[in-house]
């Protein structure tokens, strides 16, 4: 029913995997509708569901949308860049409680 970001939905997609997962917080920023996923409403185990066969049925589309996720993580979420951001972040709060 929550979600702030969606590391796990990330790391499938720079994998190549195709994501399903519920219309919730965080998601939206790290999952692209159509291209590297598919959402389901939120609390709605029979949407979610359909959307899972519908890739199971898919293999074609499964694999195309895994590797559209695959290029748009790789063009948009730098690791090097991400951990010397959280770096700087940890560090100004650290200088701040001393």
């Amino acid at each position: 029913l929550s979600e702030s970001f969606g590391v796990a939905a990330l790391d499938a997609q720079a994998c190549g995997i195709t994501v399903v997962a519920s219309d919730v917080g965080g998601l939206r920023e790290v999952v692209r509708e159509g291209v590297g996923g598919l959402f389901a409403p939120p609390a709605d185990p029979e949407a979610l569901a359909a959307q899972l066969l519908q890739l199971a049925d898919s293999p074609d589309q499964r694999r195309a949308m895994g590797l559209q996720a695959r290029q748009w993580v790789e063009k948009h979420f730098d690791w090097q860049e991400n951990a010397a951001r959280m770096e700087k972040i940890y560090r100004s709060l650290l200088r701040d409680k001393l």
